[in-house]
């Protein structure tokens, strides 16, 4: 019998917290170490996954230019 979700979660948590690069640090840096280890590369996959589906750029609207910048422009002789 294999193991469930949960306890490899659980083993990956304990892992995070308990480990050698765990140290114990917290609530707070243990759901950071949790959070990275989840998601990893995976945030470039979502994000070119939403960029992609053709609902979201439905609800989204267009995509808007940047406009250019407001700086002085240096030029040899007056106009």
């Amino acid at each position: 019998m294999g193991r469930s979700p949960r306890q490899g979660y659980l083993g990956v948590l304990r892992e995070i917290h308990d480990g050698a690069s765990g140290g114990h640090l917290g609530v707070t840096r243990t759901l950071a170490k949790l959070r990275a280890f989840l998601l990893g590369e995976r945030h470039k996959d979502v994000k070119e996954w939403c960029r992609k589906c053709v609902e979201c750029e439905a609800s989204n609207g267009p995509q808007r230019r940047k406009k250019g910048t407001d700086e002085a422009v240096q030029c040899g002789k007056p106009i």
